[in-house]
């Protein structure tokens, strides 16, 4: 049973996480030509053109809350640390592949002048594509190939 909510547990982290990188990224995408969005991607506001260091930063420390979270060590056993990094590794996993779908689909139509999708479709597609998304995907995929379970015995040492 713990192991079946730390796996949806890391499933949630996964969305909000990418959701909110995306949220993020569609900021700085509209900054970076003078435009503000809202959280539904309509066009809010015309702005002059800046670099979005808030949302960078924004993006920089979400990522190192999740790594961090993921890295820890469960004080409830290792089996439950892994299953949250399964969990939150297979989430990202869909919603990238989710996401290219959904751009390969939009950019089909070659209207490239519609900006944005609205809501969780944009959010999804613009974090999907960040670059931040996929290195804490690799490094998540890293910690679930590479962390061992810890033996119950002791470590013994002999005379040379």
């Amino acid at each position: 049973m713990k192991n079946a909510a730390s796996y949806a547990i890391g499933l949630a982290l996964s969305l909000v996480y990418v959701s909110l990188v995306g949220v993020l990224s569609v900021q700085i995408s509209g900054l970076a030509g003078g435009a503000v969005f809202d959280l539904s991607n309509t066009l809010m506001a015309v702005t002059e053109p800046n670099a979005g260091l808030l949302q960078v930063l924004g993006i920089a420390v979400a990522s190192g809350a999740v790594l961090w979270i993921l890295m820890r060590r469960g004080t409830t056993g290792s089996d439950v640390q892994r299953f949250l990094r399964l969990g939150f590794g297979t989430g990202t996993l869909v919603q990238v592949a989710v996401g290219v779908a959904l751009l390969v689909g939009r950019f089909s139509v070659l209207d490239l002048n519609q900006g944005p999708a609205k809501w969780l479709e944009g959010w999804i597609t613009s974090g999907a594509s960040n670059s931040a998304v996929h290195v804490v995907f690799i490094v998540t995929v890293y910690l679930i190939v590479t962390r061992r379970h810890r033996t119950g015995g002791t470590a013994e040492t002999s005379p040379a």
